[in-house]
């Protein structure tokens, strides 16, 4: 915990309450709420950033600004002049501007002495004012499936990987699909949208083909579930898929990890998060504490360059590691999830970069 805590300018009259469930900021819900009457069921969720910061509207005061609501908000409701002017106003204090943006999304813009909080990134397009976050896992999947538990495999002598996901669609579907990137990538190329669009070709092909590679491969077991849709009953709530994702990560050795529509991998957090290796194929990626974790220590990694030979990656992996050597790396791919990439963790090492950073008055840092 901090010391005292870090007062950050927080700019008024940005959004109806109305707005807040989906797009105010987690650390500011802990001291505004969500706007609905149904505040009190999540409250405790949010209770943890409290001790770190004071919100106040004086910017004497402040060693940082918020920007209250996510990006996407203000793109969406046309009030981009609200960042620009936040932005001016604390560079104008010598302060610098954090900026949300939530989900599969990045933009094209660019605001005075911001610094942007994002899922994805691209290692040959990245910036010293990016900080890469850890997704938006909601549960501890351990906690939910395991009671907290790590499930230790014992290496056995034929490697499995795992896969359970949106990786198939019907063709017609498919076409569809990829006329919808095509008219993002025109759009964006022709600036009329501000978002970075996905592949014109939908990357659910490339992993399909990823899939059917390992399978091809005898020395190699797969436990692979094709899905036809994204998050595949979660939002109907089907108990039975979740288990079924959630038991098809803990009966593997390893598990596919490839970016969906945004250069991330959510897949790889949730491996993590239950005690398991990710086979991480890295496409241009920015990870979360590049400085702090030594990734390609930590998982099997495999570049995308290197993508035709992920089969003998997995071989030549499981060969060389050792009993000792696989039970300690599902622990510490746990540790590391919960020092770093768990809710608490990420934010306890933001703050802690964050405090540093007010503190000297740097005029960049990265995470």
């Amino acid at each position: 915990m901090t010391a005292e805590r870090i007062n950050i300018f927080v700019p008024e009259g940005h959004a109806e309450t109305e707005f807040w469930l989906r797009y105010l900021i987690h650390p500011l819900k802990a001291f505004w709420g969500d706007g609905t009457a149904n505040w009190s069921d999540h409250e405790s969720d949010f209770r943890f950033y409290e001790p770190y910061f004071n919100p106040t509207s004086t910017i004497n005061s402040a060693e940082c600004a918020f920007l209250p609501m996510t990006l996407n908000y203000y793109i969406a409701q046309r009030k981009l002049n609200f960042v620009n002017d936040l932005c001016s106003f604390a560079s104008s204090n010598g302060l610098k501007t954090y900026i949300w943006i939530d989900g599969d999304y990045d933009v094209n813009l660019e605001f005075e002495n911001a610094v942007f909080l994002k899922n994805a990134s691209y290692h040959s397009l990245y910036h010293q004012n990016e900080i890469i976050r850890n997704g938006d896992l909601k549960t501890d999947l351990l906690n939910s499936f395991c009671s907290g538990q790590v499930q230790l495999r014992s290496k056995q002598e034929k490697p499995i990987v795992g896969f359970c996901g949106l990786a198939s669609y019907p063709t017609l579907r498919l076409f569809g699909l990829t006329a919808k990137n095509l008219y993002k990538w025109l759009k964006f190329q022709l600036k009329f949208d501000t978002f970075h669009p996905p592949p014109i070709i939908p990357l659910l092909v490339k992993r399909n083909q990823i899939l059917k590679k390992l399978e091809n491969i005898p020395e190699i077991e797969t436990s692979f579930y094709r899905r036809s849709s994204f998050a595949f009953g979660v939002s109907e709530n089907n108990s039975k898929a979740k288990l079924e994702f959630v038991n098809n990560i803990l009966n593997s050795d390893y598990t596919l990890c490839i970016r969906g529509a945004a250069n991330y991998s959510m897949r790889l957090y949730e491996v993590m998060c239950l005690g398991r290796i990710p086979l991480f194929l890295n496409t241009d990626c920015v990870l979360p504490f590049e400085n702090k974790i030594a990734w390609k220590d930590l998982v099997l990694w495999v570049e995308e360059k290197d993508e035709k030979y992920i089969g003998k990656a997995v071989l030549d992996f499981h060969a060389g590691i050792k009993e000792k050597d696989f039970l300690e790396r599902q622990y510490e791919c746990r540790r590391v999830w919960q020092e770093y990439l768990s809710h608490k963790g990420f934010f306890k090492h933001f703050i802690e970069d964050l405090t540093r950073s007010t503190k000297v008055n740097q005029s960049s840092f990265n995470i």
